[in-house]
């Protein structure tokens, strides 16, 4: 069988990262863009909601960060998104807090991924309104 990553969720991710690539001041910028990119393109995003946000993740919408540019918290609520967390998020090693609520048709066919288990720093996970709310909770606690 012939494989391509053309439309996938991690080749838009790297696209609209290198996009960026000039204004990208340092690996972990880097590393955040795609990982955020991959998440928004992996939940089915067509909302666009960091088009035009600029290389800086820190300042975009729902995203918040420590003081050394490591992304802290998440908001993503209400954004219509749909599908499964990308393991991907899991390089987001700094994450304290996740906020998916609202968004119905995400999580509506697995639980929450394993390795968010391997998160130390994630506390707060809010999943009100979602797939996620009635499945695989147990499995990171």
């Amino acid at each position: 069988p012939q494989w391509s990553l053309v439309g996938s969720p991690e080749n838009l991710a790297l696209r609209e990262t290198m996009a960026h690539g000039e204004d990208l001041e340092n690996v972990r910028m880097a590393r955040n863009n795609f990982v955020l990119w991959n998440l928004h393109f992996s939940l089915n995003g067509s909302t666009g909601i960091w088009r035009d946000s600029g290389a800086d993740s820190c300042l975009w919408d729902g995203v918040r960060c420590d003081l050394a540019g490591r992304v802290a918290d998440l908001d993503l609520e209400d954004k219509d998104f749909s599908g499964e967390l990308p393991r991907t998020l899991y390089m987001l090693q700094h994450l304290r807090s996740l906020s998916l609520k609202g968004n119905q048709d995400l999580g509506a066919t697995e639980g929450l991924p394993t390795f968010m288990i391997h998160m130390p720093l994630l506390h707060s996970i809010n999943v009100c309104g979602t797939g996620y709310t009635n499945r695989g909770i147990n499995a990171i606690r």
